[in-house]
């Protein structure tokens, strides 16, 4: 049998596009055997890096200085801020008052001439569906909306506008203070383990697509290949079996015989294959325990000579000679 049986086994899901070998192919370690689609994979790779990227660009700000224009337009949201809160506080100017009380009469001025415009047609049957009374609905809307407004600035803000006006003024000196202040060591720090977060995930993400493709894990040969090209495979999916090219042959030694054998004692081999050749080769290790049903002893033998003709499976007769 072969001193080294090695699986081959699948360790992320997907179709297998391409097997490069075939039974009996002989491979080293490290050669490509199966490539399994690997889209999903390059997905998640790209998807890692964009996280780290994103990651890094936060420490970079956090990091960075505010520039003077960004303070000013900082400033300005401000003064803005205070200034609508204090609108809010003391109510609507005279000039805002004169301002909609003279929007209010132009209305009302308005709905007179409509109004009058559409007393001369109103006896005509079809009055509502001349352009007079349109004239007049239109007015009349504007000047509705003309006394709501006015209504509106002569009762000033209410509590709900004053507060959300105070909010809108905390919030952009609030705003100020952090870009003035910069970042806190705190936040720099977070933003840094996010950048550590986001590398590992690309590492895990790169060591999945280096998974796609499979390669031999040891030197030998193809001895079974159960990977098709175009079939399914997911984690812990067997795709072939290599057998190592040295080979060992392991017998049963009667319990009597134990003290006749030792490490490095030389044997004979002889194979059905090769009934005209005996192959030297020598004990390699003998088992610690005995198997107490059938009273024997394991040894393992390896051949010295010839080891390349010798194959897994092979049926042979080993004789322990003299040290």
């Amino acid at each position: 049998m072969a001193v080294a049986i090695v699986p081959v086994v699948a360790e992320v899901a997907g179709q297998l596009q391409e097997v490069t070998v075939a039974v009996g192919d002989s491979v080293k370690q490290g050669d490509l055997l199966v490539r399994i689609d690997s889209t999903v994979a390059e997905a998640q790779r790209a998807q890692a890096q964009a996280a780290l990227e994103l990651a890094q660009s936060q420490v970079e700000l956090a990091k960075t200085q505010p520039q003077p224009s960004d303070v000013a337009a900082a400033e300005a949201a401000v003064d803005a801020a205070r200034a609508g809160y204090n609108r809010a506080l003391q109510g609507a100017t005279d000039e805002e008052k004169r301002m909609v009380l003279a929007q209010l009469k132009q209305a009302e001025a308005a709905v007179s001439i409509y109004q009058g415009q559409y007393d001369r047609i109103a006896g005509n049957p079809y009055a509502a569906m001349m352009p007079e009374a349109l004239q007049l609905q239109q007015a009349t809307l504007a000047k509705e909306a003309a006394q709501a407004q006015y209504d509106k600035v002569l009762k000033g803000a209410t509590a709900d506008q004053i507060a959300a006006a105070y909010a809108a003024l905390t919030g952009a000196q609030a705003q100020l203070a952090r870009l003035k202040r910069g970042a806190e060591p705190a936040q720099i720090k977070a933003a840094e383990a996010g950048v550590k977060q986001a590398e590992a995930a690309v590492y895990l993400a790169q060591l999945q697509l280096d998974k796609t493709d499979v390669h031999a894990p040891a030197d030998g040969f193809i001895y079974q290949l159960d990977a098709v090209e175009g079939s399914m495979a997911g984690p812990g999916t067997v795709l072939a079996i290599i057998f190592s090219h040295d080979a060992k042959i392991v017998i049963q030694v009667e319990e009597s015989r134990y003290q006749d054998i030792a490490v490095g004692q030389p044997v004979s081999i002889r194979v059905d294959a090769y009934a005209d050749r005996t192959f030297a080769g020598e004990v390699s290790a003998i088992a610690p325990t005995f198997d107490y049903a059938k009273r024997t002893v394991q040894v393992t033998v390896r051949p010295t000579e010839g080891a390349a003709e010798l194959k897994p499976g092979m049926f042979a007769t080993v004789t322990l000679l003299e040290p």
